[in-house]
């Protein structure tokens, strides 16, 4: 698991969910012009939170390589033509 993003994704849904929240509980009042722009708002949270989802999903499937040796090596016979 790559645990920068993993943080990244989580970020963005906390970030996506809360917009989301906020700016559709005002939907419902004030005047047209207010209402498109709330509604876009929410929906671009919303998006925000999908973004951040998919992150979450791929950091599981990243797994960071361990540096230094790559594992022993495989012997080799010797040369026996003559």
């Amino acid at each position: 698991m790559d645990w920068r993003f993993f943080g990244g994704g989580v970020a963005l849904m906390a970030t996506g969910i809360i917009t989301s929240l906020i700016f559709g509980a005002y939907v419902t009042t004030g005047p047209l012009e207010d209402l498109n722009r709330n509604s876009s708002i929410a929906q671009v949270g919303g998006i925000t939170a999908g973004i951040g989802f998919l992150l979450l999903l791929v950091s599981f499937g990243f797994s960071r390589r361990k540096k230094g040796t790559s594992g022993k090596g495989i012997p080799t016979k010797p040369d026996e033509s003559s």
